[in-house]
């Protein structure tokens, strides 16, 4: 399953397909004004919460692309949270993580083949 993820200061949008290309979700949520990096953070917890909403569901791996270096780095573990409004939303992500019975893979993509980019011009 491979998932798209990408956050605005005011709404996060997130688009899930399943391997074959079907798409099960086109989700816009509007959010309380965030910097950039806090709405990147945001996009992937609506993500991680319709993926444990359904997780029945499915039943493959997931890769989760974002189109942050730096986020997707500090998933990875390859870079440090320094801010602590970064640690919360962090935390609160791995809470979700932990109740998704399949391994989920972080991955960061150019904002130009970010389908989730693409939910903000509608």
């Amino acid at each position: 399953m491979i998932v798209y993820t990408d956050g605005r200061p005011t709404k996060v949008a997130f688009r899930v397909e399943i391997l074959s290309g079907q798409v099960v979700a086109n989700e816009t949520v509007a959010i309380p004004f965030s910097t950039n990096f806090e709405a990147e953070y945001r996009s992937i917890i609506e993500a991680l919460k319709f993926l444990v909403k359904h997780k029945e569901q499915f039943s493959e791996p997931v890769i989760l692309y974002n189109d942050n270096a730096t986020v997707i780095s500090q998933f990875l573990g390859k870079a440090r949270i320094l801010e602590p409004r970064l640690k919360v939303l962090f935390n609160e992500a791995v809470t979700y993580i932990a109740s998704f019975p399949h391994h989920i893979q972080f991955d960061w993509i150019e904002r130009e083949n970010n389908k989730a980019h693409e939910l903000f011009k509608r």
